[in-house]
């Protein structure tokens, strides 16, 4: 009931048992939760099949099991997933041992035959209260993973209380996108533009801006790039197109000079 039967360690009911047995330790210095995957772990089970995809689960297993401390412990989760619980008050050593981590990693995945590099990301929460819910220790850590994925060359993340701020303020844009449509909170704007040459206006530019009702006016910045990670981006250009070609249309029939109206 404890053992994972891919790696042969632990699983994670067995993590759970030990962690909190750790965690309950008197004195004991900070603790953190690590969380990690494999990236293009499913590349690996398509190239060189599940035996092998097996094998590298258990290669992680027994590099985690060679490297983990007396006071600390580690479990396959599921899949690729894997959970670290660690003693350490340094951010640095850290990351240190997670570079080290990496580094055993690729020289031992050549013993098993394989040939492309691999590489992880880590997703770390330093444990604020111990008696905390495991399980939700490890959502947080996950949430960082998840950030880690997401952002440009990094490997890991440190969840943080302004991370969290981060997470729940995008969350509650996602949720009230699709409502901020149908209620037309979406105005555009339009920017012109002027010609230094001939001294005269040459066209304009739609911008978006979000008039929310409790809020007021929300940044682009703040729903763009969520938009685009959620491809709602794609239903809020169709919006913007229709309103260009409405005002275009009202500006012909009222006999205004043609003029082009550019849609970023």
């Amino acid at each position: 009931a404890y053992v994972d039967d891919v790696t042969g360690g632990n699983n994670w009911q067995k993590f759970k048992q030990e962690a909190r047995e750790i965690l309950e330790v008197k004195n004991q210095g900070q603790c953190a939760m690590l969380t990690f995957d494999i990236d293009r772990f499913r590349f690996i089970n398509e190239e060189y099949g599940h035996e092998k995809g097996d094998q590298v689960l258990q290669m992680v297993g027994k590099i985690l099991q060679d490297r983990t401390a007396k006071l600390e412990t580690y479990a396959r989760v599921s899949g690729d997933h894997f959970a670290i619980l660690c003693v350490c008050d340094d951010r640095d050593k850290i990351i240190q041992r997670i570079r080290e981590f990496g580094h055993v990693l690729n020289k031992e995945r050549e013993t098993i035959g394989i040939k492309e590099r691999l590489s992880c990301h880590f997703g770390i929460y330093l444990i604020e209260d111990k008696q905390g819910n495991l399980e939700k220790i490890r959502e947080k850590a996950n949430m960082a993973r998840i950030a880690a994925k997401t952002a440009e060359n990094q490997r890991w993340f440190f969840y943080s209380d302004a991370f969290r701020k981060k997470i729940g303020d995008e969350k509650e844009i996602i949720d009230q996108m699709e409502d901020a449509l149908e209620n037309q909170e979406f105005e555009m704007y339009l920017q012109p533009k002027y010609n230094l040459h001939t001294n005269r206006y040459c066209g304009c530019e739609a911008l978006v801006r979000w008039r929310n009702p409790h809020k007021g006016l929300i940044s682009p910045g703040e729903f763009i790039p969520i938009f685009e990670q959620t491809g709602f981006i794609k239903k809020l250009d169709m919006f913007m197109l229709e309103e260009v070609c409405r005002i275009l249309k009202r500006w012909e029939a009222d006999g205004y000079p043609e003029i082009s109206i550019s849609v970023n």
